[in-house]
């Protein structure tokens, strides 16, 4: 993956993980002229297909007015990097997600290039999900498939101490990549509180398969959620009339974990 939008906007949705990053803005027009002379598919394609799944014991978390309120989401950015043209964003493609078990569902640009849908068009993950990302741009069908991963599994205490750091150890339960993040649930101050890093350009990085959300992320009389997202990266024998160098796509479900620093105080009614 390399990044390549600047300046987009798109919807609420889990992609807040690992969007920031792909609109972080780079010198990918001049990396791809130092390593290709001519490039025979000139058109990138990134997606970020994320599903949602709650604990079933935690009374129904409350998570309108975070990040995760759209449920599964599902992000392609489409970017032509033809040397010829100077590089341009993919504007006016037509994208729809196709899988074994959902009729299509056609993706919005909300940018230049970047097209998305939610749970509110429809959208939904199944794991072990045959699925294709399919771009009618340029004249040309693109597509890029994989099959969606099954849930990661960790051991996340609801009681946790504040001031003491929790760590998410995914090894061994064959992902790709992860990402950890702490959302403070605690009325009247929801929001983000800590986000693991990802670099854009390695889908393919088993150092974040371990994380330790910092102790002092955790405050005393909170009410959080952890999501933990395990993630699977696309084979480059799913691309098809995509420039290899920079497409790619990152898929798996992010499952949501309710902490507290409440001590004693009965968390059943979340």
């Amino acid at each position: 993956y390399t990044s390549i939008a600047k300046g987009v906007y798109v919807r609420r949705s889990m992609f807040f993980v690992v969007l920031p990053l792909l609109a972080a803005g780079c010198q990918l027009f001049d990396d791809l002229k130092d390593a290709v002379d001519e490039l025979t598919q000139p058109v990138l394609m990134q997606v970020v297909y994320i599903g949602m799944e709650e604990p079933e014991d935690a009374g129904g978390l409350d998570l309108e007015g975070t990040e995760m309120d759209a449920g599964a989401t599902l992000t392609a950015v489409i970017y032509d990097v033809d040397i010829t043209t100077g590089g341009r964003p993919g504007t006016g493609a037509s994208v729809t997600l196709l899988s074994s078990h959902l009729s299509s569902v056609g993706l919005a640009e909300d940018g230049e290039g970047v097209y998305s849908a939610d749970a509110g068009d429809g959208l939904d993950y199944r794991a072990l999900d045959d699925v294709e990302v399919v771009a009618d741009f340029a004249g040309v069908r693109r597509r890029i498939a994989m099959r969606t991963p099954v849930p990661a599994t960790a051991n996340i205490s609801e009681d946790h101490t504040s001031g003491v750091a929790l760590s998410v150890d995914l090894r061994g339960q064959g992902f790709d990549n992860a990402v950890v993040i702490l959302v403070d649930l605690t009325p009247g101050d929801v929001g983000t509180v800590w986000e693991s890093e990802i670099d854009p350009t390695s889908p393919k990085d088993p150092g974040n398969l371990t994380q330790s959300i910092p102790g002092s992320s955790f405050e005393d009389g909170r009410i959080y959620v952890v999501g933990i997202v395990g993630l699977k990266a696309a084979d480059e024998s799913g691309f098809e009339e995509l420039q290899a160098l920079g497409s790619g796509m990152l898929a798996g479900t992010m499952v949501l974990f309710p902490v507290s620093t409440l001590g004693e105080i009965d968390t059943g009614s979340w």
